[in-house]
């Protein structure tokens, strides 16, 4: 598993986190904003270049109004 966190340009703190599936078929990636709205991304890529890559986009979209699933 890899995880980080950085700050929004808006000074929020937004964390990613990257793991291998446990079938070992590709990775898991979500990205999140420590909000009250506590919006979210959430996606599979085949490889851990591209789960980052696509992490690392969705740290830049979390601007806009994307909320996470309650649970």
């Amino acid at each position: 598993m890899l995880g980080a966190a950085v700050s929004g340009p808006d000074g929020s703190k937004r964390f990613v986190v990257v793991e291998r599936l446990p079938s070992g078929a590709g990775w898991d990636w979500l990205a999140w904003q420590a909000t009250p709205e506590r919006r979210c991304l959430h996606g599979l890529a085949g490889s851990r270049a591209d789960a980052m890559r696509a992490a690392e986009t969705a740290v830049q979209q979390l601007a806009g109004p994307v909320a996470c699933p309650a649970g």
